[in-house]
């Protein structure tokens, strides 16, 4: 959700660990419409660099906030799984001290029998036989909880905290946004959507909500998504597409990717369908 930048949105920007959390997208836009847990908990408990006590309250907080998350007490907007593989440095550092010793005793058995000469086994004692295991990778998994404002005001309340006058400010920018959005909606329904801007329009009046108060994209919407991804690439514009349309819909990135993958875009239906190799006259 685009949204003007403010005089308390550059406040923000002014926490060193909040500014390096927020893409350089989102830094032009202005407020966005959810949050991750540890930019609330910055923004609710800002610091300094070099203030240890101010950023261990903040990573409390954090924990806080993430454990709520994780376990249903604080509404989630949205919960994005990356899995990606790294390196397991441990698993990897036995790996290379396995070939070494097993490399080790191979040259020891040759000695022992003869097929080596003690004169080159000095040279090849000098090979490091670990150095040649390639890296051992495993799963990493990273989620991630985007958080609306109405869902954290209700979590604070239920803590006993107020917001900070970063969060303050959040949930005013969002109110105003979003009554904004629901303005030029005017209640727009799934019926009514005819093209893009209506289709933007539309999807805006749920942004920041929880998944399950959203509701569930229809194979048209979809279409006129594709449309304009087409329209895009084909102007050269396709590079970072997909996270401009979803960040004008209130959306993240990847879930607007995630709609795009569910609805497999399918080959135009002919009249021959349904009829299975008897549309070929009857060949294998």
């Amino acid at each position: 959700m685009q949204m003007n930048v403010d005089v308390s949105w550059r406040f923000a920007l002014a926490i060193p660990a909040f500014f390096e959390t927020a893409r350089p997208s989102v830094r032009r836009q202005g407020w966005p419409a959810v949050l991750v847990p540890w930019q609330l908990a910055v923004l609710q408990m800002p610091f300094r660099p070099g203030d240890e006590q101010g950023e261990e309250a903040a990573d409390v907080l954090f924990e806080a906030i993430w454990d709520a998350a994780e376990g249903g007490s604080l509404e989630v907007s949205e919960r994005v799984v990356e899995v990606r593989e790294v390196v397991d440095p441990e698993a990897t550092a036995r790996a290379r001290e396995a070939a070494r010793a097993k490399s080790q005793a191979w040259l020891a058995s040759e000695i022992a029998r003869g097929g080596i000469i003690a004169g080159v086994y000095a040279g090849l004692d000098e090979i490091d036989a670990g150095a040649g295991v390639p890296p051992v990778l495993v799963e990493e998994k990273n989620t991630r909880h985007y958080i609306g404002p109405a869902a954290f005001a209700a979590w604070l309340a239920a803590q006993d905290m107020g917001p900070s006058k970063h969060i303050a400010a959040w949930f005013k920018a969002c109110g105003k946004a979003q009554a904004a959005s629901a303005d030029a909606a005017a209640a727009l329904s799934a019926e009514e959507v005819q093209d893009l801007p209506t289709l933007v329009r539309y999807r805006l009046q749920f942004a920041g909500k929880p998944a399950q108060q959203r509701p569930q994209w229809t194979a048209p919407h979809v279409v006129l998504v594709r449309a304009w991804l087409r329209q895009e690439q084909e102007a050269g514009r396709d590079r970072g597409a997909v996270g401009r349309l979803a960040g004008d819909m209130g959306m993240t990135r990847q879930g607007l990717q995630s709609v795009l993958d569910k609805h497999v875009e399918r080959a135009q239906a002919t009249a021959f369908d349904g009829l299975g190799r008897r549309a070929n006259g009857g060949a294998a």
